[in-house]
């Protein structure tokens, strides 16, 4: 040992002894000794006495998607709720708590895949806000204030960048320099840097932009021959690009804004052909000029659904972004496996893939010598 960590402040104590300050660190001493008992045999039972097969004693630590366990958990509220009395649910509910905690603390420390945490974001954040390090999104890590900013995947912190000074405040004006702290600079950026050469030099603040305009996805995939259109494949599939960062053109999501939403209203993909006799044509030239507007320059793409080569539509859109060289990435469905018909099983997960130009130009034109 080189160092003994110490906060500067000491404590002495009735008996002459003197130990450092205790405030602010965890008062782990006031965990229930019965709650980390039942918690024990939760995990003694689930790894040894478990039927038909025991876990393995650290299963758990490999990381489950935050869907999964919170689901868990919430299942043995319930079962309390109802007065159900077959398991230790507060056990159970503690030992999902718990998992939580730790796969929370391993995605922050980058030895853990940030996508477990599959759950939905519903506060508000900019998904703009980039990692200057790896270009992932970050996440506030002040919860209160949300002026400071973490990356999940390096662990970079904008702590990591030099903020402006009391001293700084000084020599260029209290006044100004207070803006760009509270604001970022005119250009829009986060205090801990810039894009405005003249403002980097006067406070000191690396060149080094957070906020970027996210690219720009589309989705393409078919839906003419599938149970509702396949809306329920585009709209999961928009959520979790959403998620992950991505702005998303959803064609499921245009349709719902002209009234068409086969999942909740079937009639109304009748109403919409006989109120416009050249409904497809309609769509055809929406939906392309939605592709037309996108930027290959800022990284802007297309995601391709399962059976995307098996459609028309799908092929002619993949068609022109191959022709304005955007971006594709290939999303990957993931259903619920007991559900009793696979064609309207429930979609649990999506995750992607990016493919390249090459592999998307040999899948569409070998399909469409195929047909």
């Amino acid at each position: 040992m080189t160092d003994m960590k110490s906060s500067g402040e000491e404590r002495v104590f009735s008996t002459g002894a003197v130990r450092d300050s205790a405030a602010k660190k965890p008062m782990i001493h006031l965990i229930s000794p019965f709650f980390l008992q039942d918690l024990g045999e939760w995990l003694r039972f689930a790894c040894q006495d478990r039927k038909p097969e025991p876990y393995p004693p650290r299963n758990w630590e490999k990381g489950m998607p935050f869907s999964e366990t919170l689901g868990s958990g919430l299942r043995h509220v319930i079962a309390i709720m109802a007065g159900d009395t077959s398991e230790d649910h507060i056990a159970a509910i503690g030992f999902c708590a718990m998992a939580l905690a730790h796969y929370k603390h391993e995605i922050a420390a980058g030895r853990m895949d940030p996508a477990i945490d599959d759950m939905p974001r519903y506060e508000r954040t900019n998904p703009s806000y980039l990692c200057p390090e790896c270009k992932s999104v970050v996440i506030p890590a002040d919860a209160e204030t949300g002026q400071e900013y973490f990356c999940p995947k390096c662990s970079w912190t904008s702590l990591d960048a030099p903020h402006i000074t009391e001293e700084t405040m000084e020599t260029v004006g209290e006044q100004a320099a207070a803006v760009v702290r509270k604001h970022g600079d005119p250009d829009g950026n986060y205090p801990c840097s810039t894009s405005s050469p003249e403002i980097a030099e006067k406070f000191g603040i690396p060149i080094v932009p957070l906020i970027v305009e996210p690219p720009l996805f589309y989705i393409t995939g078919p839906m003419r021959g599938i149970p509702f259109l396949n809306f329920p494949a585009f709209d999961m599939t928009a959520t979790f690009a959403r998620h992950s960062g991505l702005s998303v053109v959803n064609p499921a999501e245009l349709d719902r804004a002209v009234g068409i939403d086969p999942v909740h209203d079937p009639e109304s993909v009748q109403r919409a052909k006989e109120a416009d006799p050249n409904l497809l044509g309609t769509i055809i030239k929406r939906d392309c000029e939605a592709i037309l507007d996108m930027d290959c320059d800022r990284g802007d793409g297309m995601i391709l659904l399962p059976g995307w080569t098996e459609s028309v539509g799908a092929r002619a859109e993949v068609a022109v972004a191959l022709w304005m060289k955007l971006k594709f990435k290939r999303a990957i469905l993931w259903c619920n496996a007991m559900a009793p018909d696979p064609k309207t099983a429930a979609l649990t997960r999506c995750e992607f893939e990016d493919v390249s130009a090459n592999w998307v130009e040999t899948s569409l034109f070998n399909t469409s010598r195929g047909q």
